[in-house]
């Protein structure tokens, strides 16, 4: 799936992390694909990494547990395999 180019890397960083759709408690649906786990880890401001900037929402959302690089989900939380 190719995915439209996230927004300029000045706006992320000025959006207030109260106006993100991820939390701390990680969700299915919530950055930009409906199958995709992400959750709030302010680390991606500081550190970046693979699945920061989850779905473009914002650089603080991070996708995981998905695989293809992404850290595991905070709690244990992951996305099953299809057909499970």
């Amino acid at each position: 799936m190719v995915r439209a180019p996230c927004p300029s890397q000045a706006h992320l960083e000025s959006a207030a992390a109260t106006s993100l759709p991820c939390s701390a408690t990680p969700a299915k649906g919530v950055c930009g694909d409906a199958d995709l786990m992400c959750f709030l880890d302010p680390t991606c401001l500081t550190e970046g990494g693979t699945g920061c900037n989850a779905g473009c929402v914002g650089q603080e959302c991070r996708f995981c547990g998905n695989g293809g690089g992404a850290p595991p989900c905070p709690g244990g939380a992951f996305l099953a395999p299809r057909g499970m």
